[in-house]
């Protein structure tokens, strides 16, 4: 019996769309629990969760789990797709938008409760939630498993309206011969295209042009973070799994120095430090760690409160100058690097989350996942406005008054200042990273002709196309510039290098 009360197992489970969307719905909360303890990531989850409970809906009647728990075959979906998205360096949204289902972007509430769905404890929401909206609006205390319960309950009947049972009960038995041929078929060319690919890797990088030209790939821990620094000399990497930061020689690409920091955590530089924030979201005090890069000590673990007492401080970026900024998910917290104190707090309002921070000069932008940027005073925080264009996020050009924009399926040249366009690139499928590195822009993100991570090689001047190559990898976190190379860092804890 599921945590709802409906069977696992039975009538139901073979039933229509709308009585196996009863079997699924007593699983949704162990999905998102059981993919964000993989992932790390809430909003992750909630997409791998969607897209997992999208293809159990498709999946045909008769290979729906009838004698068997649900809950075992829901999972060995979500451990496929979780596989895929590795690969591809994204979630992917094929059964999701074949049903229309709407993704869910998560609030600071949404993640704290998902991440605390696989910690098997309830949590407080210190965001509070809105007064109920106009007649037909969304009810402002629907968490992050009702509406998913709602958008599978509203699918599986809008299924069984269009289809109807005693249709797919007539299907010939002819046909279904037909298909099972035609799915072997499909599964022989798959094993063949993935054997082609593999063939590809084992011989070295694919390359469709001269350009980017992978030179070595390093194995420096079991796991790597999404956060990564050029610094002091050195590199410095969050190895996940052994909660420390690694200070890696970017000559020998050896590791130097491991720093236990007790935790999963982001990195930032400057002011005469390393710093890491714990990226776990959490209600409580979060501490900022200050590492000494002449001894690789922690010297300070400095309390910092979540801005307005309401949001927290998990999974911030660390920006450093003449004050360290902590960047969360709806706040700010500044700390004066003198004295390791915390010396000014920002909320920045409403629901959207913070996707990307920078330090331009003397500002500090910030961007949101309403693709706004908010420029902030980088020393007093105050704000000076917004920037007059949009964009997911953007990579500084050094030395000029240009961003290059890096949105889901292009990438773009725009003034710093007034946001003209002055060209745009369209790759791939969905992008994912971008840095300038010898003079040359790379971008890494999904190609869209199969489950590698690509990297393409542009000239920044023009976003002209100057070659691309398939990286040897799975589940790129970062993308750094590293004297004349430039580092992808996976997840699976290797660092590949590549030169322009």
């Amino acid at each position: 019996m599921s945590a709802h009360g409906h069977s696992e197992e039975g009538p139901a489970a073979i039933g229509g769309a709308a009585a196996f969307e009863r079997v699924l719905a007593g699983h949704v909360d162990d999905l998102l629990g059981f993919l964000v303890r993989r992932t790390r990531d809430p909003q992750a989850a909630a997409d791998l969760t969607a897209e997992t409970l999208g293809a159990a809906l498709l999946a045909r009647p008769g290979a729906r789990p009838a004698e068997r728990p649900a809950g075992a075959w829901l999972q060995a979906l979500a451990l496929a797709r979780l596989a895929e998205a590795q690969r591809r360096g994204s979630v992917g949204e094929t059964a999701r938008r074949r049903l229309g289902m709407e993704r869910i972007m998560l609030t600071a509430d949404d993640a704290a409760q998902i991440v605390a769905l696989a910690e098997h404890r309830a949590v407080p929401l210190w965001v509070p939630r809105l007064p109920p909206g106009p007649p037909g609006a969304r009810p402002a205390t629907d968490d992050v498993p009702t509406r998913l319960r709602a958008q599978l309950r509203e699918v599986a009947l809008r299924l069984d309206r269009r289809d109807g049972l005693a249709g797919a009960a007539r299907i010939a038995p002819a046909t279904r011969r037909g298909a099972a041929a035609l799915g072997l078929a499909a599964a022989v060319l798959l094993a063949a295209l993935a054997t082609a690919v593999w063939s590809i890797t084992d011989a070295g990088t694919a390359r469709s042009a001269p350009g980017p030209r992978v030179v070595e790939t390093v194995a420096l821990a079991d796991g790597l973070g999404r956060s990564a620094q050029v610094a002091f000399g050195s590199v410095w990497l969050s190895a996940t799994n052994d909660a420390a930061v690694l200070r890696v020689d970017p000559r020998t690409r050896r590791v130097l120095a491991r720093i236990a920091v007790g935790t999963d955590v982001n990195l930032g530089t400057g002011a005469g430090a390393v710093w890491a924030v714990p990226r776990h979201p959490s209600r409580e005090t979060a501490r900022l760690i200050r590492i000494d890069p002449r001894t690789n000590r922690v010297v300070a673990r400095i309390p910092l409160p979540s801005p307005g007492g309401r949001y927290p401080l998990g999974g911030a970026s660390v920006l450093a100058g003449r004050r360290v900024w902590v960047v969360g998910a709806q706040g700010l917290v500044a700390v004066d690097p003198a004295t390791n104190r915390p010396v000014r707090e920002i909320v920045l309002g409403g629901d959207f989350l913070v996707e990307d921070s920078h330090l331009r000069g003397n500002e500090l932008w910030v961007s949101r996942a309403d693709r706004s940027i908010t420029r902030l005073d980088a020393v007093t925080g105050h704000r000076l406005g917004r920037l007059g264009w949009p964009a997911p996020s953007v990579v500084l050009l050094p030395g000029r008054d240009r961003v290059v924009k890096v949105e889901r399926r292009s990438v773009a040249l725009a003034d710093a200042v007034g946001g003209r366009t002055l060209w745009r690139t369209r790759l791939g499928s969905r992008l994912n990273d971008a840095d300038v590195v010898a003079g040359r822009l790379l971008v890494e993100g999904a190609d869209g002709a199969n489950s590698r991570d690509q990297l393409w090689e542009l000239d920044p001047r023009t976003g002209r196309v100057l070659g691309a190559a398939t990286v040897p990898g799975f589940s790129v976190t970062a993308l750094l510039r590293v004297g004349g190379d430039a580092w992808v860092v996976t997840a699976d804890g290797h660092v590949i290098v590549v030169a322009p």
